[in-house]
């Protein structure tokens, strides 16, 4: 149990050469960090700067400067995923890429008497 506890929290990695290949449709973290993320439309969202998740619920942490978006790693929405051309192209739901933009202060000036 002594042995064990000393290997809690330790990373495992593994050299790329050693990796085999994945099905159609599955990819390795590394293979999608730094791809570009755009709409169908051709509007730049950003770049994936890690994939958050684990028991198949998996997201794309995509940076645009400050910003960070949260996109869900699902067909429905990755429609299109290039990591040897560096892209990944989504259909987002009305809205998704709004959720964590900086929110604007509305300011309300005071109304004299």
């Amino acid at each position: 149990m002594t042995a064990a506890a000393e290997l809690a929290s330790a990373e495992l990695r593994v050299p790329m050469e050693t990796l085999g290949c994945l099905p159609v449709g599955l990819f390795y973290y590394h293979e999608l960090i730094g791809c570009q993320v755009e709409t169908v439309n051709g509007m730049a969202v950003g770049t994936v700067s890690r994939v958050d998740g684990g028991g198949g619920v998996y997201r794309l942490v995509v940076s645009k400067g400050s910003t960070e978006i949260l996109v869900p790693l699902v067909a429905s929405i990755c429609v299109q995923i290039e990591p040897a051309a560096g892209i990944i192209r989504v259909e987002p739901p009305e809205g998704l890429l709004d959720l964590n933009q900086p929110q604007r202060k509305k300011v309300t000036l005071a109304q004299c008497s």
